[in-house]
C-alpha cells in the first residue's frame, strides 16, 4: 500500500485599478502536477487572468490523482475622481489664476501638464488648459482639467472739455 501525500498548491493574491486589463494569477505546487481547475473549469493551464473582483479558487491534480487546493484574492481599487476649478483672470493681472486638484482619495503625487510633483495646486497665466494626473496610494491615477480665460482689459476713452470759471459742470463721457 502506497499512501501519497496531497500537493500543497499555492495561488498569488492581486490588486489592480478599476480599468486595468487584468491580473494574473499563478498556481504552484509542490509536485509534478498533471491537470489544474480554475473556478470549476479543468484545463491544464497553470496560470488564469482575472478580471472581476472576488476569489479565483484552483484544484491541482498530480500525478498520483491526488488533489489540492489554494484560492487566490483579486481586489480592484476605483480610480481617484478628481476636480480641477475653471477660472478668469483679466490680461496683466499680476499673480495669476491659482487651480486647485481635489480629490476623493489621498493621493500621492500630482503631475500638472506632464511636470511631477506633490503640490495639489498650480499658478496659472497663460490662457489655456491645466491638465493634472493624480496618483493615489493604491497606485491608481485619475485625471481632470482646469481651463484658463484670459479677459481683455477695458479699453477707456475720456474726451477733453473746457469750461470757463462759473460756468455749469462739464460732462465727461
Amino acid at each position: 500500500l502506497v499512501i501519497n501525500a496531497l500537493p500543497v498548491v499555492s495561488v498569488n493574491d492581486s490588486t489592480i485599478c478599476a480599468g486595468d486589463p487584468g491580473a494574473l494569477f499563478t498556481a504552484s505546487s509542490d509536485s509534478l502536477s498533471t491537470s489544474y481547475e480554475w473556478n470549476g473549469t479543468p484545463g491544464t493551464d497553470s496560470t488564469i487572468t482575472g478580471t472581476v473582483a472576488g476569489n479565483y479558487a484552483v484544484m491541482v491534480t498530480d500525478k498520483n490523482g491526488c488533489t489540492g487546493r489554494d484560492t487566490g484574492l483579486l481586489v480592484i481599487n476605483a480610480l481617484p475622481i478628481l476636480s480641477v476649478n475653471d477660472s478668469t483672470i483679466c490680461t496683466g493681472a499680476t499673480g495669476g489664476a491659482l487651480f486647485t486638484a481635489s480629490s476623493d482619495s489621498l493621493s500621492t503625487s500630482y503631475e500638472w501638464n506632464g511636470v511631477a510633483g506633490s503640490d495639489s495646486t498650480i499658478i496659472g497665466t497663460t490662457a489655456g488648459e491645466y491638465r493634472v494626473l493624480v496618483t493615489d496610494t493604491n497606485g491608481c491615477q485619475g485625471r481632470d482639467t482646469g481651463l484658463l480665460v484670459l479677459s481683455a482689459l477695458p479699453v477707456i476713452s475720456v474726451n477733453d472739455s473746457s469750461i470757463c470759471v462759473g460756468d455749469p459742470a462739464a460732462l465727461f463721457t
